[in-house]
């Protein structure tokens, strides 16, 4: 059986936002300046929903409805502490002429996933979501008003997720992806996913822990099990 597996490639690091970041009462008091808003941009795709393997007549289907939820997700290079009010933030990006609408709350997008192809394939399902970046500086003004921190400007930065429009959920693609094929029960399943005289029919599921298949398939190559 051979274990396709895609590569994991991202144009940013995505930490998740700690909880202390998002729930502070000292937020309404900071001042921003130098907003800027980046392109809109995909980042790796994320596993979502169950997964099925289909037969050699006909498909099968992974979920009915597929989900992901999707939010504020602070940068690496973020040299201040204390939280942010990004209701705040966005309201200055409008005046400002932010060109593109992003969520300031987490969102769950839904959507419904194609069926899985008939030829004993085994698939799973994958969102990728598009998201934008904001940085600029922060600062508590004169005096503080009993916060903890410095009047100094600091810089931050974070990516929101992507709206098509400020009332749309965010911006995400579900797609069906190929787990694995060539399994002893459909052995010549990995000819049906990767045609000779066609491109693969579906992408690869991703991977947080095994090296992605690479070169010839038919069940010569990638880990086996």
């Amino acid at each position: 059986m051979v274990i396709l597996l895609a590569t994991r490639t991202s144009s940013l690091a995505l930490p998740q936002t700690p909880a202390d970041q998002l729930d502070d009462p000292c937020a309404q008091y900071y001042e921003y300046r130098n907003l800027k808003q980046g392109q809109p941009f995909g980042v790796a795709p994320r596993m979502v929903g169950g997964e099925c393997t289909s037969s050699l007549i006909g498909g099968c289907e992974v979920s009915r409805e597929l989900s992901h939820s999707t939010g504020i997700e602070m940068g690496v290079s973020v040299d201040v502490s204390g939280g942010f009010d990004f209701a705040k933030i966005f309201n200055l990006g409008v005046s400002a002429g932010f060109s593109y609408s992003w969520s300031t709350q987490d969102g769950t997008a839904v959507g419904t996933a194609s069926e899985c192809p008939e030829g004993g394939l085994h698939c799973g399902a994958i969102a990728t979501e598009q998201r934008v970046q904001i940085t600029g500086e922060r600062r508590l003004p004169p005096g503080g008003l009993g916060c903890p921190g410095d009047n100094d400007w600091h810089a931050f930065d974070f990516t929101a997720p992507f709206k098509e429009n400020k009332d749309a959920q965010p911006s995400v693609n579900f797609e069906i992806c190929l787990l694995s094929c060539g399994s002893a029960e459909y052995p010549d399943s990995c000819d049906i996913a990767y045609p000779a005289d066609g491109p693969q029919i579906m992408k690869v599921c991703p991977s947080s822990t095994i090296q992605p298949c690479s070169g010839g398939f038919g069940g010569t190559c990638g880990t086996t099990r």
